[in-house]
């Protein structure tokens, strides 16, 4: 992640759109717990948009989401991260 983020960082006219996938499709965690940190402080911020589904959302926003207010807290808390946009799936 620390790699991904020094190198957009050299190109900030790209727009970045992020799909972070953090879970295989049997539930198993594809990113390191360390670098999950990582990935919201240093790669989240040099993103146009942001595309989690549900469950990456509330794991990004730490928003337990259950009914449709909370997908909009979600947004709001992974907008305040740095995002530009968050398209939550």
């Amino acid at each position: 992640v620390r790699t991904v983020a020094s190198r957009l960082k050299r190109s900030p006219h790209l727009p970045i759109v992020l799909d972070p996938i953090l879970h295989s499709a049997r539930g198993e965690p594809l990113l390191d717990p360390a670098a999950f940190d990582l990935l919201r402080t240093e790669l989240l911020p040099l993103c146009e948009l942001v595309t989690p589904n549900l469950a990456e959302a509330s794991l990004l926003s730490g928003v337990e989401i259950r009914e449709a207010p909370d997908v909009l807290e979600a947004a709001h808390a992974i907008l305040g991260l740095g995002a530009g946009a968050v398209l939550i799936k």
